[in-house]
């Protein structure tokens, strides 16, 4: 046999090995996340089937949305339900749609509701670390397709999208090979023989609500500070956003094509979808024309619009400029609960039971109050 055909054979078989070990790695990893949020799925695993209706998101969700004021509002309502944040900071709408497909793997006999948040498909690093574990468990190879469509639909310059690419193709490359998964996968599988506890994990407080102030990073405890020392800057900020010409840094970034594939795999799964967005004071993401386009067809109530909602763009209901504190939280969570019930009753929403049976279909959408 010739060297250059033994080399060949002998890389198929390395890659064979190497994808094989990693795909029988993966059918043993019970919990496929390891960054600091495997405590909030470790314990929605635990959770989710005794839940009707989940909130999924990014960080504004995580912060935004408190089950226990939210149960109690749809109570008061007439509405009794037991809800769970799966919000997670960090998140934007491909890692939410890996959040959603996980938690519909997950026993959830009642889950009956799923409200998710609209936030850009968009694919830029955040920060100066582009391999955090958060990163790499998000980017599965089912989604790398989609991934790369985002990044080639944005409006970004064509360097950008290179970068950004790269970034997406090494993150799902890590993530499909488990690189460096090994040990924990295998910790994960002992202690469920042993019938020990997942390892790396703890006890997760308020079914996933998280105050803003909890882990602040030092940029958002810069900017907290700033709202402070200047509300008449956020004032200033929340009536020029109100200008479609100053939502353009997101346009071009959600993704319809994946929105359409998600809003499917959820109402497949037997769960009425909600769309909403989340005050922001500083932008508006996503931009009016997609939050409107995507009214005319879905259940979209749209939160983040000062004309709206006044009462949500006080300075002193924010920690920082993208995130409530307590106290808007309450208030945000609560008018969300009211705001559902009023649009349910008045058609615009899905049909609520009086307990956690199946709803009935929506009639048309709502975007915002009547």
């Amino acid at each position: 046999m010739r060297p250059s055909i033994r080399s060949q054979i002998h890389i198929v078989l390395f890659l064979l090995g190497l994808f094989g070990a990693a795909a029988f790695l993966a059918k043993l990893d019970k919990l496929p996340f390891w960054s600091w949020s495997r405590s909030r799925y470790a314990d929605a695993a635990k959770e989710l089937n005794a839940t009707d209706i989940v909130f999924f998101g990014s960080s504004r969700v995580h912060y935004g949305m408190v089950p226990a004021a939210f149960d109690e509002e749809m109570a008061a309502q007439g509405h009794p339900m037991r809800s769970y944040n799966l919000g997670i900071s960090g998140q934007r709408a491909h890692d939410s749609l890996r959040t959603i497909e996980w938690a519909l793997e997950q026993p959830r006999a009642r889950l009956r509701y799923a409200i998710v948040e609209l936030q850009t498909w968009d694919q830029r690093q955040r920060g100066t670390d582009w391999m955090t574990d958060q990163t790499i468990e998000n980017h599965i190879p089912q989604h790398l397709l989609a991934r790369l469509s985002s990044i080639a639909q944005s409006n970004q310059s064509t360097v950008n999208k290179a970068k950004n690419l790269l970034e997406t193709v090494s993150h799902t490359a890590a993530n499909t090979l488990n690189v460096g998964q090994g040990s924990r996968i295998l910790d994960g599988l002992i202690a469920e023989l042993q019938g020990r506890p997942i390892p790396n994990t703890w006890a997760v407080p308020d079914r996933g609500f998280h105050s803003s102030a909890t882990n602040a990073s030092e940029d958002s405890k810069k900017l907290a500070q700033e709202l402070r020392d200047k509300p008449e800057l956020a004032a200033a900020r929340v009536a020029t956003r109100m200008d479609p010409h100053n939502a353009d840094y997101y346009k071009g970034d959600f993704n319809y094509e994946g929105f359409q594939r998600q809003d499917s795999l959820l109402r497949a799964a037997g769960l009425v979808p909600i769309y909403i967005t989340v005050p922001y004071l500083y932008l508006k993401s996503p931009d009016f024309e997609t939050v409107d386009n995507l009214a005319k067809s879905y259940a979209v109530v749209d939160f983040d619009n000062p004309a709206n909602y006044p009462q949500l763009f006080e300075p002193g209901m924010y920690f920082d400029p993208g995130h409530f504190n307590e106290a808007g939280a309450a208030l945000f969570t609560r008018l969300a609960a009211r705001t559902i019930v009023s649009s349910a009753q008045e058609g615009r929403l899905p049909a609520l039971p009086a307990s956690s049976a199946t709803p009935a279909p929506a009639k048309s959408p709502v975007h915002g109050p009547k």
